[in-house]
């Protein structure tokens, strides 16, 4: 191997380097927003719980919260594909990909059963 070899490797190398230590500060992000997250939906239980509210109020709460739940979501798959990218292993790269792919299915699944939860507590059927 030529020296020249030997830079192109050690240059690759510390790309490769770069670049994981940019995945290791997303992640860390991504589990502040995760956490600054759970703060905002605690603060949404709250609201529910202890202040009175008329319908129309109530109606841009959920709005809000429902927002708040699918961003809380993406956060979370983020951080699952992060931190199975920075093990490393085969395993965990199968696992990213199962993991794009069942989350349309997974989604389905969710769904069906808050609609089954929704028609328990309201006794109304929901359908979509």
């Amino acid at each position: 191997m030529q020296i020249n070899n030997f830079d192109k490797v050690i240059s690759d190398v510390q790309k490769l380097h770069e670049s994981i230590d940019k995945l290791k500060e997303d992640l860390k992000n991504l589990n502040k927003e995760s956490s600054e997250i759970d703060r905002h939906v605690n603060n949404f239980y709250h609201i529910i719980e202890l202040v009175s509210l008329d319908a129309c109020e109530l109606s841009q709460l959920m709005s809000k919260l429902k927002q708040t739940l699918k961003r809380r979501r993406e956060v979370k798959e983020m951080i699952i594909c992060l931190q199975a990218v920075l093990s490393g292993t085969a395993s965990d790269l199968k696992k990213i990909e199962a993991f794009k792919i069942n989350a349309e299915e997974r989604n389905k699944k969710y769904k069906k059963e808050a609609l089954f939860s929704y028609t328990q507590i309201t006794g109304k059927i929901k359908k979509s």
